[in-house]
């Protein structure tokens, strides 16, 4: 019932009006402007992993000059001079992360009829360089048959080729190495190799979830793991990514497995909700990152403007309402008192001589302004015809004692027709019994002059 009058129509109008708003700003938001800001942290993700990848392709870059050093400086040394300065060549730096390094030779070429002849330095427990000649020993393999040493020898000069992750009976310690081509008078000579931890990495991917709010792997495109922001404790075995008792090993196998690719990106849902997976390759090397991110943390920003903006135009559209509601208010109570003065007016016996009030809106000045007018032109409209009436009733009296004069006249004009009639008639049968009279005289006469004629003849 209440909803019948115009301004509660006009207050309900208002009100959906701004939930229509609320709703289409909410759905703007979400389809439009959400995935530009997604995309947008998710770049912004991207970049703060490139960054701190920048730390592992300037490890890679310092080894490779270390590595390039020795390769040029072992091509001009004696065997036991090689042996003498290789630990000063690989700890050049000082830096804890380089487990060792060693040259392996050809067979024969460091000496002749001696196939293993290689030398290779590696950290104790105290971090000293320690010889270590496992791999010359006559019951282990060859080295110049594992991958790393054809990796070596197969990668253009001066360049490192870096291995995958491995262990073997040097060192239980997990670690990559980069090896280089050792060139002699032309000819490749051997290989050198610089070996880095893979400790290295597991720090780097732990600062590096830090920075992006979510879990870093460093892993090879078959799933081993490199690198480990959470690794687990006491374990130091080489892993790969479907040992980990995760729910994101399964769809970041299936993102690697794709194929080459510079980046890829999925997904999968998680007891914490879903998650977003990037793998981006690390240039120069056969590593992969993996950022493993809540994905909440990609909309977050999105649902803050979000939740700001609804705020802000949930505040700003109820001042907005209640000022209109309150000029809606106020435009019918000016309404309403109108309304009242036009009622006493007409309730008054229709007394054009009473005027309505003014109220305080120009606006409504202006029609009361326009409707007194009206009223004092009715007024002096009335007034005429009054004066008109008086005029007419003064001439309708005229009209009818003109009226009973002339029908007096009539009357006796009637009346001397009628007599007048009398006499036409009596001069009529007068007239009509002379012209009998002339005529009997004249047949007499006729007769009289007919005996006369007759009379004549006979006297002849």
């Amino acid at each position: 019932m209440m909803w019948k009058t115009t301004q509660a129509r006009v207050t309900l109008l208002l009100i959906s009006f701004f939930v229509i708003l609320l709703l289409v700003t909410f759905v703007v938001i979400k389809q439009f402007v959400s995935p530009q800001i997604i995309a947008t942290e998710t770049r912004n993700i991207r970049a703060t992993v490139g960054l701190q990848s920048d730390a592992i392709k300037e490890q890679m870059n310092r080894v490779k000059a270390q590595q390039r050093t020795i390769t040029e400086l072992v091509s001009g040394l004696q065997s036991d001079q090689i042996d003498a300065l290789l630990p000063l060549f690989v700890n050049q730096y000082g830096d804890l992360n380089v487990f060792g390094g060693g040259i392996w030779p050809l067979p024969g070429l460091r000496e002749p009829g001696r196939d293993k002849f290689s030398t290779f330095y590696a950290r104790d427990a105290g971090g000293v360089l320690q010889l270590n000649t496992v791999w010359n020993q006559p019951e282990s393999e060859k080295y110049w048959e594992q991958p790393w040493y054809k990796d070596g020898m197969a990668a253009p000069k001066g360049e490192c080729a870096w291995a995958k992750a491995y262990q073997d009976s040097a060192s239980p310690q997990p670690r990559t190495n980069c090896a280089m081509t050792i060139w002699k008078e032309g000819k490749a000579w051997g290989v050198a190799t610089i070996d880095v931890t893979l400790g290295f990495f597991n720090q780097l991917a732990k600062e590096m979830g830090k920075a992006v709010e979510g879990t870093v792997l460093i892993v090879e495109s078959d799933g081993k793991i490199v690198g480990n922001g959470a690794p687990t404790q006491g374990n130091t075995a080489l892993m790969n990514v479907r040992d980990l008792n995760i729910p994101s090993a399964l769809p970041l196998l299936n993102l690697l497995s794709q194929g080459q690719k510079a980046e890829y990106e999925g997904g999968y849902d998680g007891e914490d909700g879903a998650h977003s997976l990037f793998v981006l390759s690390i240039e120069g090397s056969p590593w992969y990152l993996v950022i493993d991110t809540p994905s909440s943390n990609l909309v977050r920003q999105s649902n803050a403007i979000l939740t700001t903006l609804t705020l802000v135009q949930t505040v700003i559209g109820l001042i907005i309402v209640l000022v209109l509601m309150l000029i809606v208010r106020n435009i019918f109570r000016n309404v309403t008192l109108l309304n009242r003065n036009i009622e006493a007016l007409s309730g008054g016996g229709a007394d054009l001589t009473q005027r309505l009030v003014e109220s305080k809106s120009p606006e409504f000045n202006a029609i009361i302004n326009n409707f007194n007018k009206f009223i004092a032109f009715l007024q002096d409209l009335m007034q005429q015809v009054g004066h008109s009436s008086s005029a007419i009733s003064s001439a309708s009296r005229q009209i009818a004692g003109g009226n009973l004069d002339l029908s007096s006249r009539t009357e006796e004009q009637s009346a001397s027709i009628v007599e007048t009639a009398a006499s036409m008639e009596q001069l009529t049968s007068t007239v009509r019994q002379n012209a009998e009279n002339a005529l009997q005289a004249n047949r007499l006469a006729t007769q009289a002059s007919d005996a006369a004629k007759a009379g004549g003849f006979s006297g002849q």
